[in-house]
């Protein structure tokens, strides 16, 4: 994996084996010109949900989700995001080695009955950096 660093910013996007022509883009309200090669695709489930029972829904990620998710083919990290307080409205993304991985977590994300949340949106997205 290979990335540009300019001016102690992460500055680039990550894409396959092959070289990717300069390309500009903002970060942080900067114009960056930037080459990069990645190695390695990763992909992530981006999942929204709607938390009824915020303690019932906690208890169930821990006791029975986590482990499941972590003994997943090509798991890698997952991060669950507190509800907001007006909509209750939380999101969680776990990221997976490959596109067949995080697409079978988010069939079985759309298919699950779990007590205390409700699924709102499931998509497959490609992570473009980690940090």
């Amino acid at each position: 994996m290979s990335f540009v660093v300019r001016g102690g910013l992460f500055c680039g996007r990550w894409v396959d084996e092959r070289a990717v022509p300069l390309s500009e883009h903002q970060t942080r309200s900067r114009s960056c010109r930037c080459e990069t090669k990645r190695k390695v695709t990763m992909y992530a489930v981006m999942m929204r949900v709607r938390v009824d029972d915020l303690q019932k829904a906690v208890e169930q990620l821990e006791r029975e989700l986590i482990p499941v998710i972590k003994s997943a083919p090509g798991f890698r990290t997952g991060i669950w995001l507190s509800p907001d307080m007006a909509t209750g409205e939380g999101l969680s993304f776990v990221v997976f080695d490959d596109e067949s991985q995080a697409q079978q977590a988010a069939d079985m994300a759309r298919s699950s009955n779990r007590p205390g949340e409700t699924p709102l949106d499931v998509q497959t997205v490609e992570v473009i950096a980690i940090a």
